[in-house]
């Protein structure tokens, strides 16, 4: 492994601890965005994150720009942060869980779905599929996951 490669992955070692500098986030950012898919397949996980990270904080950047929204606009991009930091810290618990565990033999997958056991990948994907449909938000309406839930 290249002495690059060490520190990236130290990088992301120290991401998913919490204990980076925002000098060292957007460090790996940088690393992501100009490595293109010459990574390894354990990073590209990281690699969606900080692109998502980057396009919000873009977005985030360009509303400061604007003068007439930026008095609007705030409230409502915080809530969207709140959610992106949300989906961050799901997407890195996953990635623990998987990285602790490794990933389980086929036979030995499964999905309780409704109290009752699925060992079918095409019905746990439409499943899922199903309820991120139901849970999804639009930048309009960054909470209505949480009001589907309150009823």
């Amino acid at each position: 492994m290249k002495k690059k490669d060490r520190h990236i992955e130290a990088l992301i070692e120290r991401y998913f601890d919490g204990e980076t500098t925002a000098a060292e986030e957007c460090e790996l950012a940088l690393y992501f965005r100009q490595a293109g898919d010459d990574i390894p397949d354990e990073w590209r996980t990281c690699r969606a994150m900080m692109a998502y990270v980057d396009e919000e904080r873009m977005a985030a950047d360009t509303e400061k720009q604007v003068p007439d929204k930026a008095v609007v606009m705030p409230m409502r991009r915080r809530g969207s942060v709140r959610v992106a930091v949300a989906a961050l810290l799901a997407a890195a618990c996953v990635v623990g869980v998987v990285l602790l565990t490794g990933i389980p033999d086929s036979r030995e997958n499964y999905a309780v779905i409704d109290g009752r056991v699925y060992t079918s990948r095409q019905v746990v994907e439409r499943e899922a599929m199903e309820a991120l449909q139901m849970v999804s938000a639009d930048e309009e309406d960054s909470f209505s996951a949480l009001d589907m839930m309150a009823d």
